[in-house]
């Protein structure tokens, strides 16, 4: 046998437990691997992406937040300095209006640190801070910076005096007398520590939406010139601190960062370039790819724990299967030889756990072991209801030629003896009475045993409810109690014969006005299909049914009204069960009673 044969009968001989536990491995750990692959390579790229983009906005909102900051302080700067006050610096003025302007506006923005008015010689004259006047800055690189153009800034520049970094910000004070001619200099001493706090309130904002950022600002080199790191502290002094080449002046990348205690990471950053910066600054804010990729770690992770335990249910579902895969096809088995040797087994016998082909079988054997059962109740029915015929047929034989004997007699006793006719008068009326409550139940008992032939067709049950409320009318109205009628139009039609369900109906209509008092009232209505079968109720608020006999009320002879047969409802219950329909009751004591009686609709 070649290598294939042996490999195919080996297959063939594993058990089908086997091959269930090894179809569910392959089935969920194959599909379940390769969607892992490509879905959580495809978001890593698009959520990187996306973070890329995210923090490159970030970075041009910080850019213009820079520029805004800048571009005022330059516009403060051209405005003081084009003040008339500074007229003073032609004729050397030195009585102070000037530095106390200067101080003036310094101490209304803490962000300008110092302002400067310097001569053509390069000598501080008038200043915010007394200290500064007479000092020659003339070797500042902001100096050298202004000869190129109509303003300048330099820096950031850590100025020893001030104890730390700050930006040099230059205008030239023009004179008025001779626009082509310069009185002096305007200097701004302006705080980088603003820039830094600018750029911190963007991060704040942030670490509020639980996103851990750091942001910095680069000179054209790709250096670091000041930001905050991820924890808020200087950029300058974090492992941020550095060169970050290949920059630009905006867009997004991955860089790889060293920091303390750490090892290299790499982080995801997005740059803008802050616009009319010297020379060619740009904004970065930077994230760990670690924590921005988090969401994606966090999935995998969740979808590795799914994965599993998706396996640990498949395996046991395939085991389950496996050992049951046989065991409804048994208990049918067993249940159909329960079912020959004991005809009277309890139902159902058999759960439906499945609506597979075998959960079919098991609901079939179901409906038909019931269909046997309710056959042999009705078979065991029509034969106490035969047996029944048979005794009130004998019963009508026997006993109706004596009671017309004794009707007559006790007519005849009312006419005789004229000397005792009011005696002989009320024992005839007894007997009157008692003889014609025996012919009600003789005559009872002959319509509960007389054989129902059916004529079934299609019935609309409004029209027997209104015919039956018609008939009951002028009774109705007598007694002084309400008929009303609630019939639903659209309901369908019932399969019945009509004249025996209105009997039924009649049975219960005159039940109901025979046990209210005046000033009652009866419903009479259709119900909605369900499962099958339409129907009616027929409802009063009666006294209601007494608790005693109200599990007892459709047996014969069982009545809770003096005088009454107990052979009405047993008669409806025959004719409904007949149709191989349901009649029900609920009666409450002074809440009044209702019957409901379904039938199959028609079709």
């Amino acid at each position: 046998m070649t290598a294939r044969g042996r490999l195919a009968q080996a297959w063939a001989d594993l058990s089908l437990r086997t091959k269930l536990l090894l179809f569910a491995l392959a089935l969920v750990t194959v599909p379940g691997g390769v969607f892992a692959l490509i879905a959580f390579s495809g978001a890593r790229t698009a959520l990187e992406r996306e973070v890329g983009i995210q923090l490159q906005q970030t970075a041009e909102r910080g850019a213009d937040a820079v520029a805004t900051a800048l571009d005022r302080a330059r516009s403060d700067a051209r405005s003081w300095a084009s003040q008339d006050l500074m007229r003073d610096l032609v004729v050397g003025d030195l009585d102070k209006r000037v530095s106390k302007f200067l101080s003036t506006v310094s101490a209304d923005q803490t962000f300008y640190l110092e302002v400067l008015c310097v001569d053509a010689r390069g000598l501080v004259v008038a200043a915010s801070s007394g200290e500064w006047i007479g000092r020659d800055v003339q070797t500042w690189p902001v100096m050298h910076a202004l000869q190129s153009g109509g303003g300048a800034l330099v820096g950031p520049i850590a100025l020893p005096e001030l104890g730390r970094d700050v930006l040099e910000i230059a205008v030239p004070i023009e004179n008025p007398d001779a626009p082509s001619g310069r009185l002096g200099t305007l200097i701004l001493l302006y705080d980088w520590n603003v820039i830094s706090g600018i750029l911190d309130g963007i991060r704040g904002k942030l670490a509020n939406l639980a996103k851990r950022v750091a942001a910095i600002v680069v000179n054209h080199d790709g250096d670091v010139i000041g930001g905050v790191s991820f924890d808020g502290q200087p950029a300058q002094r974090s492992a941020l601190a550095g060169r970050w080449p290949g920059v630009g002046r905006r867009g997004y990348g991955r860089w790889t960062v060293k920091e303390p205690d750490r090892q290299p990471a790499e982080v995801l950053a997005g740059a803008a370039a802050v616009s009319r910066s010297p020379p060619t600054w740009s904004v970065m804010f930077i994230e760990r790819t670690e924590e921005a990729l988090a969401p994606v770690r966090r999935v995998r992770i969740r979808w590795m724990v799914l994965l599993a335990g998706i396996l640990v249910v498949g395996l046991a579902v395939a085991i389950l299967l496996a050992r049951q895969v046989m065991r409804p096809l048994e208990e049918v088995t067993r249940a159909t030889s329960a079912v020959a040797a004991h005809p009277d087994l309890g139902l159902p016998l058999l759960p439906v756990r499945s609506r597979n082909e075998v959960g079919q079988l098991t609901e079939s054997f179901n409906r038909m072991t019931i269909e046997l059962k309710q056959s042999q109740e009705e078979a065991l029915a029509a034969a106490k209801f035969a047996f029944a015929g048979e005794l009130a047929a004998m019963v009508a034989h026997e006993v109706r030629t004596p009671l017309a004997v004794m009707r007559s007699s006790a007519q005849m006793l009312a006419t005789a003896n004229p000397d005792r006719a009011a005696d002989h008068a009320e024992l005839a009326e007894t007997i009157v009475a008692e003889v014609d409550r025996v012919e009600r139940v003789v005559t009872g008992l002959i319509q509960l045993a007389r054989p129902l032939e059916q004529r079934l067709e299609p019935t609309p049950l409004r029209d027997l409810l209104s015919r039956a409320a018609e008939f009951a009318a002028a009774h109705a109205e007598k007694a002084h109690i309400r008929v009303s009628c609630e019939a639903a139009a659209a309901a369908p039609p019932a399969l019945c014969d009509a004249e025996q369900i209105y009997q039924v109906i009649l049975n219960l209509l005159v039940n109901a006005l025979q046990a209210l008092p005046p000033g009652g009232r009866v419903w009479l209505r259709t119900l909605a299909p369900d499962a099958g079968t339409v129907g009616f109720a027929v409802a009063d608020d009666g006294p209601g049914l007494p608790a005693e006999i109200r599990d007892r009320i459709f047996r014969p002879f069982v009545t809770g009204r003096e005088g009454g047969t107990g052979l009405g409802l047993s008669f409806v219950e025959r004719v409904v069960r007949a149709h191989r329909g349901s009649v029900s009751v609920q009666s409450e004591a002074g809440r009044g009673t209702v019957f409901e009686v379904r039938l199959p609709v028609a079709g």
